[in-house]
């Protein structure tokens, strides 16, 4: 296996040691850990775009790298939504049911004989949920960055959850999908 085929994959678990940067540098009341801590989130936002879009280009393309693309994303979510409760940005509920999707999808596709092309059948939902989800952290970063300047919080801020929600059901309506596409094979 070529250099080619390893940098995607390095990109992809870049992401790991940078959730845990940003679980420990993000905070709403200290500038400086706020702006170190988006440099680890757009830095984490590029490597999820190059790793994919360079293992596309130079065919080096595998089940392993989906994986971890999709495991590294995964730690970076949780990494926010961690962070999303200590800054008082969610409640519990919200994050068990987020973190506890992305760990049932996990658990599922390791018992999946058909995990591409069951991949490749949710692929709408997988994008719809990553939209949610990322609106979600965006509405969520933005209010911070406010809130660490020293502005007031406008109202339509404080709805971001809503995309949280939007997020937890479209993730277990694939979940269901998921696990109805298991059982009718098994």
């Amino acid at each position: 296996m070529g250099l080619r085929a390893w940098i995607p994959n390095v990109l992809s678990l870049s992401r790991i040691p940078a959730a845990i940067s940003f679980l420990l540098f993000y905070s709403s009341k200290n500038q400086q850990q706020y702006f170190i801590a988006l440099g680890v989130a757009f830095f984490a936002l590029v490597t999820d775009f190059a790793d994919g879009y360079l293992a596309r280009r130079w065919r080096v393309t595998s089940e392993i790298g989906y994986f971890l693309d999709g495991l590294s994303d995964k730690i970076f979510y949780v990494a926010i939504v961690l962070v999303a409760i200590r800054e008082g940005f969610t409640c519990l509920s919200v994050a068990w049911l987020l973190i506890g999707r992305e760990i049932c999808l996990y658990a599922l596709r390791s018992v999946d004989s058909h995990r591409m092309k069951n991949i490749e059948n949710l692929k709408p939902l997988s994008l719809a949920y990553a939209l949610f989800l990322r609106l979600y952290f965006g509405f969520f970063v933005l209010r911070s960055g406010l809130l660490v300047l020293g502005f007031d919080i406008p109202v339509a801020l404080e709805y971001g959850n809503l995309f949280a929600y939007a997020a937890i059901a479209t993730g277990y309506i694939s979940l269901a999908k998921l696990v109805r596409e298991i059982a009718r094979v098994s």
